[in-house]
């Protein structure tokens, strides 16, 4: 687990077990999503838990799927910096444009699923 700084640029969202942050390598200057465990959220079950988020995205392998850059420990808590997509997850894309039609959207969820294409590390 790395404890290497990313500057904060923006919080991005606040869900139950975490807060997302816009972050940006110092170094390389790329932006990335940073999530960080709820620092309430220290039972050990909250934290197996957040791991094991963690370690279902590390396995997932697929290019419409975001790839977790590193896991991290940012003032003691469990966390994760991932791949930035500025137009966020598929539902507020979806949100964002009415107009898309749904059918071909679940059709290449279900090819990838079925024919394997959705890869487990």
């Amino acid at each position: 687990m790395s404890s290497r700084l990313y500057k904060r640029v923006k919080k991005l969202g606040d869900g139950g077990m975490g807060e997302v942050w816009l972050v940006m390598d110092p170094d390389t200057r790329v932006l990335y999503a940073q999530k960080i465990m709820k620092a309430h959220l220290s039972r050990e079950k909250d934290i197996e838990r957040f791991k094991r988020e963690i370690t279902a995205l590390q396995r997932l392998r697929h290019d419409n799927i975001i790839h977790v850059h590193e896991v991290i420990e940012t003032g003691g808590q469990p966390g994760y910096v991932m791949e930035y997509c500025p137009d966020g997850n598929l539902l507020d894309y979806l949100s964002k444009h009415p107009d898309i039609p749904l059918l071909p959207i679940i059709i290449q969820l279900s090819r990838a699923v079925v024919s394997g294409d959705l890869k487990v590390g």
